[in-house]
């Protein structure tokens, strides 16, 4: 894949965050083992955090995707990717997102990963919500362990939460 005047990021690279958040939860990798494998911010376009942040939702469910086909599905364009798209995309793969604006508290007590719109127009994904802090994954970058304070300044308060679709894609 190509991203003009980004890092590139591989699906499996982007995979491969989702898998590094879980060994976190799992206590099998340190916040310190996290900041080691931090990536360069990219240096411009950001459009494909939104498929990139549902390549992991898919991998997390073990549906199969990539972040093109997502990009494709969710109508991504020169400006990014709307949360309807996200939706659509997602219910294609077999995967229902409903969206809910929504607070820290409902994204702890809730304990699944979250798609959520960050300011910027961003996304990013909270893998899980803790008392004090947020493991999160900000694609293609890193995952990360960010003070709730932190989380909260910069959070829409937006989240797309998903569920299983019980007859697979559609």
């Amino acid at each position: 894949m190509r991203v003009i005047g980004a890092v590139e990021a591989s699906d499996d690279e982007i995979r491969s965050l989702a898998d590094l958040a879980q060994q976190y939860l799992e206590g099998k990798v340190s916040e310190a083992q996290l900041a080691a494998r931090r990536r360069s911010p990219p240096s411009g376009d950001k459009r494909l955090c939104g498929p990139q942040c549902l390549l992991i939702l898919c991998h997390l469910h073990g549906l199969d995707a990539s972040t093109k086909e997502l990009a494709r599905l969710a109508g991504t364009d020169e400006t990014g990717t709307t949360m309807y798209g996200l939706v659509q995309a997602a219910q294609s793969k077999g995967l229902k997102l409903r969206g809910h604006s929504t607070t820290y508290d409902d994204l702890r007590s809730r304990g699944v990963p979250a798609i959520v719109h960050m300011q910027e127009a961003h996304f990013i994904v909270v893998v899980r919500a803790l008392d004090n802090r947020a493991v999160v994954i900000d694609p293609p970058l890193h995952v990360a362990v960010v003070p709730k304070g932190d989380f909260m300044s910069s959070w829409r308060g937006e989240a797309l939460i998903p569920s299983p679709i019980a007859d697979g894609p559609q």
